[in-house]
């Protein structure tokens, strides 16, 4: 990896990029398998599935039941498995607008998350899919990444969403990307 100092020299590298905002949150890989486990009553009769979703931070801690929102994620997403990496960032009620990653680290506890979750409402931004019903993403271009995201993550969520990205090979259109995301 190379810092390099202006988009024109980004642009002269590397030709064409995919830019995306520095979302300032924590970063959650969701586990989604709409299938699930069977269900069963007190004598062992099977009575439906339950879905089942595990998040985890970059160390592999297990932080579900921190993101009670993750259940209307997996109500929403257009797959019956798959594996995303989101960034999970604090919103305002009112106004949809970002809050800062302190108000965010709140959301990080054991206990009382269901007031946490009021106070501190959570939208995942999801930019990237590694795993979609049997298909393993990884290996796959970005370019094809970010379509099977768009296939997936719903358009019109106030729990999840893909993250803004652009792609450009124009220096001037990346330094004004870049100008739009500071302000």
């Amino acid at each position: 990896c190379q810092r390099l100092n202006t988009a024109a020299e980004i642009i002269e590298k590397m030709q064409k990029v995919y830019v995306e905002p520095k979302y300032d949150g924590l970063r959650i890989q969701i586990h989604i398998d709409k299938a699930g486990i069977v269900e069963t009553d007190l004598s062992g009769k099977p009575t439906g599935r339950k879905p089942l979703y595990k998040a985890f931070t970059r160390n592999l801690e297990d932080v579900s039941e921190m993101f009670p929102e993750l259940a209307t994620l997996v109500e929403q997403v257009q797959c019956q498995r798959c594996i995303l990496d989101s960034e999970a960032v604090g919103v305002e009620s009112d106004t949809n607008k970002i809050l800062p990653f302190q108000a965010t680290i709140t959301r990080k506890r054991k206990h009382d998350i269901t007031q946490s979750a009021q106070a501190v409402p959570i939208r995942f931004f999801v930019f990237d899919i590694m795993y979609v019903d049997q298909i393993d993403c990884i290996s796959l271009p970005l370019s094809e990444r970010k379509q099977r995201l768009l296939e997936v993550v719903p358009t019109n969520s106030l729990v999840v969403q893909v993250a803004t990205y652009l792609v450009t090979s124009d220096a001037e259109e990346l330094h004004r990307f870049h100008e739009q995301q500071l302000a």
